[in-house]
């Protein structure tokens, strides 16, 4: 079996729906797919500087982000 540590451009694609992402993982199994706790606080700085009428979206879209892997986020370390 095959797992995937995702990258946090594949998450903003996620995020955005785009390039068929979630079909894509959705047909290799979410239950073999991973993110790291670097690529959410990539996102985090993403949110924070992004423009401050796009920030309450792209929070929220990271919330979901959360939500989809909750259970398959990767500490940095242990």
């Amino acid at each position: 079996m095959s797992y995937y540590l995702l990258d946090t451009n594949i998450c903003i694609h996620f995020t955005k729906n785009e390039y068929g992402i979630v079909e894509k993982l959705d047909s290799i199994g979410f239950d073999n797919c991973f993110i790291s706790e670097l690529t959410i606080a990539e996102m985090l700085y993403g949110v924070a500087n992004s423009a401050p009428t796009k920030q309450a979206a792209n929070r929220l879209a990271l919330n979901g982000l959360r939500t989809a892997f909750e259970g398959h986020i990767l500490p940095i370390a242990d």
